[in-house]
């Protein structure tokens, strides 16, 4: 299967995840994020992180911080396209 995905999309999917511990230490995780620990963990992708990267480094991106885990991907894409489905199917007065 071929999926064709535009800039727009792959900041959505990078911006959508939450890296390991381990992939934080990735040096182009590290200079696009920001890891809060203690009582609550939390990361954050830097604010403007998108406009500095091409679409292959952010699909690099993605790949790290989900550990080149594919049906992880493709799960969550059946699940989004499983509710959209589902949603449209639904009667609106």
């Amino acid at each position: 299967m071929k999926v064709e995905l535009t800039k727009a999309d792959l900041i959505s999917l990078v911006k959508g995840t939450t890296p390991s511990y381990k992939a934080m230490q990735n040096p182009i995780v590290k200079a696009n994020g920001s890891y809060t620990g203690g009582h609550h963990d939390k990361w954050d992708w830097d604010f403007f992180f998108d406009k500095s990267l091409t679409e292959q480094q952010l699909w690099e991106l993605y790949m790290i911080c989900n550990g080149n885990n594919m049906s992880r991907f493709f799960s969550m894409a059946y699940i989004h396209c499983y509710l959209l489905v589902r949603l449209l199917s639904l009667k609106f007065d």
